[in-house]
């Protein structure tokens, strides 16, 4: 696609044509430098070398210097397919001794447990009566289907919903928590209907 960048040795055939072949990890590695610590938890930009099912290896951008570390995305760190030469922002999750990284394009825990959160409030907001057939007990592959989060992302956000005390769950289905004065204005609203009829009546 546009905007895609391939690495690629060169070199003549026997024939004596130019010829280009992809640059692997034994080619790129050598040109990369180890990531600092102070990479950790840092969000980066690199380009995507090879991937594979169990994660994707990714060349990330050192700026000015050129190549930076050489980085590796587990599959259960992707939040969706990636194509070789892509361009992949992600963040360092763990530096190894050997100056290599750990990258994951999911948020920190903490600050993906609120965002889960806030979608899955919304979500709850906008069902009839405030209720929706998903819990803790749900297969993990409906909720991916449904939300696009893992079930353990799933759960730490009804956990954090469920100790602000917005939701509650009773079996396979979760609920919204009325807040307090939700049932005063409701009650108010039924009172000034009723008062509306009985003017109505009188007139």
């Amino acid at each position: 696609m546009v905007g895609d960048e391939v690495f690629v040795t060169l070199a003549h055939d026997r024939t004596g044509r130019l010829v280009a072949k992809l640059a692997g990890e034994r080619e790129l590695a050598p040109l990369t430098f180890a990531a600092p610590e102070s990479w950790r938890n840092q969000t980066t930009l690199g380009w995507v070398t090879k991937t594979l099912q169990i994660g994707s290896f990714v060349l990330i951008d050192g700026g000015v210097i050129g190549f930076g570390a050489y980085g590796f995305i587990p599959a259960v760190e992707r939040t969706r397919a990636l194509r070789l030469g892509e361009r992949v922002e992600a963040r360092v999750s763990f530096i190894r001794e050997d100056g290599r990284v750990n990258l994951a394009m999911t948020p920190l825990k903490q600050v993906g447990r609120m965002l889960d959160a806030d979608r899955i409030l919304a979500f709850l907001q906008e069902r009839p009566r405030g209720a929706m057939p998903y819990s803790d007990e749900t297969p993990s592959d409906i909720i991916k289907q449904r939300f696009g989060i893992s079930k353990a992302a799933f759960k730490r956000a009804l956990g954090k919903l469920m100790r602000d005390r917005l939701i509650r769950q009773e079996g396979s289905w979760t609920y919204l928590v009325e807040q307090p004065g939700e049932s005063q204005q409701t009650g108010e609203t039924a009172r000034g209907s009723e008062s509306g009829d009985e003017r109505s009546s009188a007139d």
